[in-house]
């Protein structure tokens, strides 16, 4: 997929050229993740818990937190507006139609499609035709009412349709595209809950993937990992277990490290992302310098196996230069492609570099980042 994009600080942002594999880079707050929300809200088709877990990733769900009055005075849905490139103020009854884009070009038709989220009076709304004025949700001391409406394709849905009491009409959507959506998974920069790694593992499992992790995460890291395993305990949680090959030891895999943990993580999404795109944000957190040639060769080969497109963020000079090295070892020139973000007068703008761009950058030691 190629996407353009007006989103969050992006107000047209268009990328030209795409690979198997995406390294994106740029200076802090130039758009890194936001470029991964994108194109995972555009893979989800706009799934409305996508949509809250981007949300809560940064701490603009604030204003659902009934704690926070001052926050909360204007209801869940203004959250929403950090989504938004101008940030409308959603409590205002001066506010005129606001919506962002997300589409993407694909060889398969299929996937020609645009993400539209669009934001609108009530009035206005049934004006467009969006619903029934009769199915309008209305509530007694509320003066002023919006509406947020959500579009894939030929397909569109009004999810929300009070400002002070969000209702969210997720089932109808859900329904509706659920099979539209291409197969995603997203590896955060945090080391924070992996509760969704048992889901993942039993998956890999099924597909015959399983030894396929054991034996990488043995190219990578030189473990003598036999087996990998979880164990549940009385809270719910799932610890990956494994055993190793020279002594028979039963350890968790959390012992050997960190980095093996997000590897791990990392080749299971790529699993779990077949035929789909798979995100990662800040690729080199955990890994030492050292065993990221290894871990880059990794996911080339994978993706290439398992028909999976891969966006990373990275603000290492190390991950970029092993990234370099990798895409100048395959076959074809644009498996690996270098996005470089920079802000002009103009906005943000990408720069896509491959083939002899990544050559010369790489034997020039030009920093990209």
């Amino acid at each position: 997929m190629s996407p353009f994009e007006v989103y969050r600080a992006f107000d047209d942002l268009k990328i030209s050229t795409l690979g198997r594999v995406n390294l994106v880079v740029g200076q802090n707050n130039i758009g890194k993740t936001s470029l991964l929300e994108a194109v995972r809200l555009w893979a989800s088709r706009g799934d409305w818990d996508v949509v809250k877990s981007i949300m809560a990733a940064r701490d603009e769900d604030i204003a659902a937190d009934p704690n926070l009055q001052e926050y909360h005075s204007n209801g869940e849905l203004n959250g929403l507006k950090y989504l938004f490139s101008d940030y409308p103020d959603f409590s205002s009854t001066m506010l005129k139609e606001t919506e962002f884009e997300i589409s993407a070009v694909s060889y398969e038709e299929s996937l020609n499609k645009k993400l539209r989220f669009c934001v609108t009076k009530i009035d206005d709304a049934i004006k467009e035709g969006w619903f029934d004025q009769k199915k309008v949700f209305y509530q007694d001391q509320v003066d002023y009412q919006i509406c947020l409406y959500m579009s894939f394709g030929n397909l569109g849905c009004p999810l929300i349709t009070s400002l002070n009491t969000m209702k969210v009409n997720t089932a109808e959507w859900t329904n509706a595209l659920k099979p539209l959506r291409c197969p995603n998974c997203f590896v955060s920069s945090a080391d924070d809950n992996r509760s969704h790694l048992r889901l993942m593992w039993d998956r890999a499992q099924m597909n015959s993937e399983d030894q396929k992790v054991s034996s990488e995460l043995e190219v990578i890291f030189g473990t003598q990992v036999e087996k990998i395993f979880f164990l549940t305990f009385r809270n719910n949680s799932h610890i990956p277990m494994c055993k190793l090959r020279t002594n028979g030891l039963v350890i968790p895999l959390r012992n050997l490290g960190g980095g093996v943990i997000r590897v791990f993580e990392i080749l299971l999404a790529l699993i779990n992302s077949k035929d789909g795109i798979l995100l990662m944000d800040e690729f080199e957190n955990g890994l030492h310098y050292k065993i990221q040639p290894k871990a880059w060769e990794v996911i080339f080969e994978m993706a290439r196996r398992l028909n999976v497109q891969v966006f990373a963020t990275t603000h290492s000079a190390d991950a970029v230069r092993s990234f370099q090295q990798t895409a100048l070892q395959q076959q074809d020139e644009k498996a690996g492609v270098v996005v470089q973000l920079a802000r002009f007068s103009k906005g943000i703008i990408a720069n896509p570099l491959f083939g002899d761009d990544i050559r010369l950058m790489y034997y020039s030691e030009e920093d990209l980042r």
